[in-house]
């Protein structure tokens, strides 16, 4: 295990050649400062200091207590490569294609930690978990310790499924090109924004707050009936079929951003006399609602 610690404002390249073992670790520590730290591939560079990581099976990157930028893409290792936040408010960005044995990523301590995933412009397959994201053929996200999780897929015809996703806040942008997004299942906000193309989005089963903005195109969103309830699309209040007009949707909660009640198909009956026959409504966060009704209509 070789361990490096960094310094900001010094000049120098350093070639780290850990020769000869097939489980060499190499360990780069930032500053108590707001480091920018970048790793592509073999390079670890701050500012005008650059380490070049050579016969290195594992690296560990760790920013320190400052607010930090770290940012990893290429990558050729083949065991561990670990990015740590540790203290302050840090953005680490993971840029794609990237390989490697293992990919951790963990944002620290701070209030406002952030991780953006990008892909390049091309058609990927891209699976959003509670603490990982899969990118076909690439090296996969473990991630902890963020607030915001953001997954750009760029161009291209992407296929994202959000199998769950993390207490904080996830964030999906597809960027231009058809793509086709499945939600399955969350614990935290998400926001999804389709951006251009003819868009699919297919929203299974939600646990908290999802808004989806799916831009331009002829889009088509299905909505399940456990995935209406927290949904709130931007801009949509017509229901119409996959298919149909210009942002095609299957649901008629558009326009509601969080439902505090939603009653389907009431039935009451006293005795053989039936007061309520298939009553259905949803109410709305924000509004005063009152059942108005002469005495026996069935308000109760």
């Amino acid at each position: 295990t070789i361990t490096v610690g960094m310094v900001q404002g010094a000049t120098a390249a350093i070639n780290v050649d850990a020769d000869g073992s097939t489980n060499d670790s190499l360990i780069v520590n930032g500053t108590s400062e707001a480091d920018a730290i970048s790793v592509e591939g073999q390079n670890i560079v701050l500012g005008t200091l650059a380490l070049t990581a050579v016969n290195v099976e594992n690296l560990t990157v760790s920013a320190g207590v400052g607010d930090d930028d770290l940012s990893l893409t290429g990558m050729s290792y083949s065991g561990t490569v670990t990015l740590r936040g540790e203290g302050g408010d840090d953005d680490i960005t993971v840029t794609h294609p990237v390989t490697a044995g293992n990919l951790v990523v963990d944002g620290g301590t701070g209030t406002m930690d952030e991780l953006l995933v990008t892909t390049p412009d091309t058609d990927d397959t891209v699976a959003i978990n509670a603490g990982s994201i899969v990118v076909t053929g690439q090296a996969t996200t473990q991630y902890s310790g963020f607030d915001v999780v953001a997954v750009a897929t760029n161009g291209g015809a992407d296929t994202v499924t959000v199998n769950g996703t993390h207490v904080g806040m996830t964030m999906l942008m597809t960027g231009e090109g058809g793509d086709e997004v499945t939600v399955s299942a969350t614990s935290g906000i998400l926001d999804i924004q389709t951006e251009g193309g003819n868009d699919a989005l297919y929203v299974r089963a939600i646990s908290a707050l999802t808004t989806a903005d799916m831009g331009e195109g002829d889009d088509a969103v299905v909505v399940d009936s456990k995935g209406k309830v927290l949904l709130h699309l931007t801009g949509y209040t017509t229901t119409v079929l996959p298919g149909g007009p210009d942002d095609a949707l299957l649901a008629p909660l558009a326009a509601a951003t969080w439902l505090m009640i939603e009653a389907e198909g009431l039935f009451k009956q006293f005795g053989t006399f039936l007061a309520v026959r298939n009553v259905s409504f949803s109410i709305p966060k924000g509004q005063v609602v009152g059942f108005l009704g002469p005495n026996g209509a069935g308000k109760t």
